[in-house]
């Protein structure tokens, strides 16, 4: 539904105008063990939960942490026997 405001030059829209998207994920999720880096502090973490956008890691000095995909850098995948792949 469109509507227009008192001068009329502009058209004001809501959410329920815009048609319905699916979201497409842009990337597989980590692999819970695999090693990233942050790109803000070049700071190495090991990956506990891919959450989509919200990856929760494992940091060796202050324990587990919530951080934005977009801060991380997938390094490495390591499987169950610690082997590392990549």
């Amino acid at each position: 539904m469109k509507l227009k405001n008192n001068t009329g030059e502009y058209t004001q829209l809501t959410l329920f105008d815009y048609e319905n998207s699916t979201v497409e994920y842009s990337q597989e999720k980590w692999v819970d063990g695999s090693i990233v880096k942050n790109i803000c502090n070049n700071k190495e973490y090991t990956v506990k939960n891919d959450n989509g956008n919200i990856i929760e890691v494992f940091d060796k000095d202050r324990g587990y942490l919530i951080m934005a995909r977009s801060d991380l850098e997938y390094l490495e995948e390591k499987n169950n026997t610690g082997v590392i792949f990549g």
